[in-house]
């Protein structure tokens, strides 16, 4: 295999359904519910509600970045936002549950604004929240830093 693709066969070990009611922070409920459950590797299948704002990057071009693109500076979205879809990784770093989330959201006036959803403790369910998470039972994620990319992403190996 290309020295530059991972891949580990895992089994799902369990599946969760949660839903956040009015008021709950998106991230720490997310951690708190894996946490209860045990989960510190998995995905975060499908999620979707409500937000009352959002902060969100995405990729831009910068022909100084060793691959020619970094992330630009956060911008924070003022709702009430529809989440429309998300999804994202779970895994850890420095022993702490850490998420990796990319989504859309609503505006309004129904426009569409997607990219990396950002772990600022800002990110509030407006009305609701329901989310699918599934543990992973023989792979585990820890955030790291890419040198080469100088992007955080998270390295996989087996348990």
């Amino acid at each position: 295999m290309d020295p530059k693709i991972e891949a580990f066969e895992t089994d799902i070990s369990k599946t969760i359904v949660a839903r956040f009611s009015h008021g709950v922070e998106l991230f720490e409920g997310i951690r708190q519910v894996c946490k209860e459950k045990n989960i510190f590797s998995g995905t975060i299948v499908t999620m979707l509600g409500s937000l009352k704002a959002a902060t969100l990057v995405c990729v831009t071009p910068d022909p100084t970045s060793e691959i020619g693109a970094r992330y630009f500076e956060p911008i924070m979205i003022q709702g009430p936002l529809e989440l429309i879809g998300a999804q994202g990784m779970i895994g850890l770093e420095k022993g702490e549950i850490s998420l990796h989330l990319h989504g859309t959201v609503g505006t309004d006036e129904m426009e569409p604004i997607a990219g990396h959803i950002v772990d600022d403790g800002k990110t509030f369910v407006l009305a609701t929240m329901e989310i699918v998470i599934q543990g992973f039972g023989s792979v585990e994620l820890h955030k790291s830093y890419d040198e080469e990319t100088e992007f955080i992403r998270f390295d996989i190996s087996g348990k």
